[in-house]
């Protein structure tokens, strides 16, 4: 199998099993790799983050006095502009979206904003329901523990059958502000094979 990449490179190798599995529109159907002259794999186009109908948080960093507004606002943290930044005001904390119904999740992904460099413990939640400080009800998708620096990602890739309408990311130990620049909900999309 010679896979072509768009920029010029190429992968080569042989497939360990007999067959692949294909999805259609009649079901899935093992294909034998000894019946195939020529297979292309579509790319799809990336997939867009979902946008949160709502965003809670345990708290936020300029917003304690009334009329001050901060540098550091809950928008900032999904508005695809990695120099923003939201930050809890806090060594710990947590970040959660409502995605307004159950959603077929692909994976979530936490840009984050550390400094000075140190260790830090973080932790990605998903539910039918609001999570905020009641995690007994949750799913841990993934723990993270270690090093941060500045612009370090977190990502966690959700299992087949994924599904969620709340998606939190919650910091438990840290040396620095848990502070995030992005956070990004996938959602899992049709697979294609052409």
């Amino acid at each position: 199998i010679v896979v072509q990449w768009a920029d010029g490179d190429r992968l080569t190798g042989r497939p360990k099993r007999e067959s692949m599995a294909v999805c259609s529109l009649l079901g899935r159907h093992d294909v034998l790799y000894s019946t195939l002259r020529r297979t292309t794999i579509k790319v799809l186009p990336a997939t867009r983050p979902l946008v949160p109908e709502e965003v809670r948080v345990s708290g936020s960093y300029g917003h304690a006095r009334k009329g001050v507004r901060g540098n550091h606002q809950v928008a900032y943290a999904h508005d695809s502009d990695p120099g923003t930044t939201w930050s809890s005001g806090d060594w710990k904390g947590w970040m959660e979206f409502d995605l307004g119904e159950s959603t077929s999740l692909a994976s979530v992904r936490a840009v984050l904003q550390f400094d000075p460099p140190g260790s830090a413990d973080h932790r990605i939640y998903i539910s039918d329901q609001p999570i905020g400080t009641d995690r007994a009800h949750a799913r841990l998708l993934k723990k993270f523990s270690g090093h941060r620096n500045d612009g370090d990602v977190l990502e966690a890739v959700c299992p087949p059958g994924a599904c969620a309408r709340f998606v939190q990311i919650h910091c438990t130990a840290s040396r620095s502000w848990f502070n995030i620049r992005e956070l990004e909900v996938y959602p899992r999309e049709a697979d294609g094979i052409e």
